[in-house]
């Protein structure tokens, strides 16, 4: 048996580049090159102090006693091959482990050292880092980091340096020699890419929730959790190359991939963001406001700022029970949605249409095409409609909503609601309607939200002669003003109620009458919600002649709901009465 010896020594691999295809063109004249080429490394590495110890086909094997040696050795080859242009090497250098076993050579270090060598340029020298901690203080030896290496075959990355001297080719990194054969898959792995990606985007995926809780929980800007998921995303990049340069373990020096791409993602990371979040505040989705009411109290309100309300359109809802008695309902089950909603200040409703929906020939917005209440809500610019319908189901009245985005004209929600109280349906309604447009959860659970029998009314037969009366009002009068009558006497609380006798009284002229419902209505305003209040105060001070009341009221009114039109409309019309026409003009 051959006696094994081991030696720690310095490994040099030259190879011939382009050996194959100048076989396949001109075999004779290929081996005139690599003979010429050992004759040529022979007495420079005996020069040296060092052994070739195997030819290998158009490459060679040597080893030296010292890295300085070899490193010396490797340049005088390549400065002798200067001149030849169809003789171009590559050479590789580390310092290992060599086994010998008769006449056979192997061992890691000659297995890094092979791996190595096809990282050079044509021309060029490339070593590993311990070939490199070796030469580093050697006077005119300066070498450049490619960065730790993945190579075929051996279990940790080697840093790999290519020497920059004078009369050699100056480096040029392609992706081909930088991985020496192993997959891309095998490399990002190895770095650890995939796993430290994933924790990233594990982290990033939980910032984002923490911004969903805060956004909720303190009624902060909805646009924090897409600042949060876009700056995420724009710092990929920054962690790949993070990871791929350093992800093994040890000490990696920095790359210039790494000192120009970081940067630079950082650069093109901060002009996406300000280019995608330009103009959106990402404060709180709440300001603070001092407003004056009609006896000249001054009052400090916490309101939404008006970018983060939403604006929707509520449309009548059909009747699909089969039952003609439930026609009603179509109409004011949308109007008890409406006035409930009028509590949240976050939302902008609006379910006047009859002008548009007469002109499309559609009688009070009955069975109209869902196209129709897309064009009548971008019409308005308000970003979703509700609509829905009603039927029966075991004795109970089974309503369904559907909420659309207006933009797309896609339905954003639908939900059933079941129930023999339709006043309980509705506030369930209203609720969910609510979550379904990202209302800040915090919001909905300390807001004002009083149930819809207590702002309306809780009797069921007063709801049905309101509903006949706004039904019938327009085409008969006296006979809306009789169903009128009947709903205030099933509910004496009606304020709605006292508010239609209020106007139909005075269409009739019947002054007495019409001073006795507005005492009525006054009585009860209190059950109304605010922006309601402000409307009925804003309409009876204007009856009373009580032009300064009626003026704090309404700027009140347009400076709590900023985006009711109507509002606004009242404060121009105010301040063009009193001469102030600059604050006109602002208002319209």
């Amino acid at each position: 048996m051959s006696e094994l010896k081991r030696k720690l020594t310095a490994i040099m691999f030259t190879d011939m580049v382009g050996f194959t295809a100048m076989m396949q063109r001109d075999e004779p004249k290929t081996q005139k090159l690599v003979v010429k080429q050992r004759d040529i490394i022979k007495p420079l590495v005996e020069k040296h102090n060092g052994k070739v110890l195997q030819y290998t086909g158009d490459g060679t094997l040597c080893t030296f006693g010292s890295a300085i040696a070899a490193v010396n050795c490797a340049v005088e080859i390549q400065k002798a091959l200067t001149n030849e242009a169809e003789l171009k090497i590559r050479i590789g250098i580390h310092i290992g482990d060599i086994v010998f076993e008769g006449d056979d050579i192997y061992g890691d270090g000659v297995n890094v050292a092979s791996r190595i060598e096809p990282l050079a340029e044509p021309g060029g020298i490339c070593v590993s880092g311990q070939v490199y901690d070796n030469i580093k203080n050697q006077p005119g030896l300066e070498a450049t980091s490619l960065g730790s290496k993945e190579l075929k075959n051996v279990e940790r990355a080697v840093e790999v340096f290519a020497l920059v001297v004078e009369g050699l080719p100056a480096i040029k990194e392609t992706g081909a020699r930088m991985n020496a054969g192993v997959s891309i898959v095998q490399v990002l792995y190895t770095r650890r890419v995939p796993h430290v990606l994933g924790v990233y985007l594990l982290f990033s995926w939980g910032i984002i929730q923490l911004l969903n809780w805060l956004v909720n929980e303190y009624v902060l800007s909805p646009y924090l959790p897409d600042f949060g998921l876009a700056a995420s995303l724009s710092l990929v990049p920054t962690i790949l190359m993070l990871t791929y340069f350093h992800g093994k373990a040890g000490l990696h020096p920095w790359t210039k991939v790494e000192k120009i791409g970081i940067p630079l993602n950082l650069v093109a990371a901060v002009v996406v963001m300000f280019v995608i979040f330009q103009g959106k505040d990402l404060g709180a989705a709440t300001k603070t406001v001092i407003v004056e009411d009609e006896e000249g109290v001054k009052i400090e309100r916490i309101i939404p700022k008006s970018e983060f309300r939403k604006k929707v359109a509520i449309f009548a809802f059909e009747n699909e029970s089969g039952d003609s008695s439930l026609d009603w309902m179509g109409y004011e089950i949308p109007n008890m949605l409406l006035i409930d909603l009028y509590q949240d200040l976050f939302l902008q409703v609006n379910m006047n249409f009859y002008d548009r929906f007469k002109k499309a020939g559609y009688a009070r917005g009955a069975s109209t095409p869902l196209t129709l209440k897309r064009k009548i809500a971008k019409d308005i610019h308000y970003e979703y409609f509700v609509w829905g319908t009603i039927s029966e189901q075991n004795g109970n009245y089974l309503l369904t909503s559907r909420l659309h985005e207006t933009k797309t004209g896609k339905m954003i929600a639908e939900n059933s609601f079941v129930r023999e109280d339709i006043f309980k349906i509705v506030d369930e309604m209203s609720l969910q309607l609510k979550f379904d447009l990202d209302i800040p959860k915090r919001h909905i659970e300390t807001s004002v939200d009083l149930p819809i029998s207590e702002i309306m009314t809780n009797s069921v037969p007063a709801l049905k002669e309101y509903a006949a009366a706004s039904i019938t009002r327009i085409g008969g009068m006296n006979i809306a003003l009789e169903h009128l009558k009947q709903s205030v006497k099933e509910d004496p609380t009606f304020a709605y109620a006292y508010l239609n006798l209020h106007a139909i009284y005075m269409l009739l002229g019947q002054e007495g009458k019409r001073k006795e419902a507005e005492q009525l209505l006054m009585k009860h305003l209190y059950k109304l919600p605010e922006r309601e209040q402000f409307r009925i105060k804003n309409y009876v001070f204007s009856f009373r002649e009580e032009w300064e009341k009626a003026f704090m009221v309404t700027k009140m009114w347009a400076d709590i709901y900023p985006l009711d039109i109507t509002a606004h409309l009242s404060v121009a019309r105010r301040y063009e009465w009193r001469g102030q026409l600059e604050e006109s003009i602002a208002e319209y």
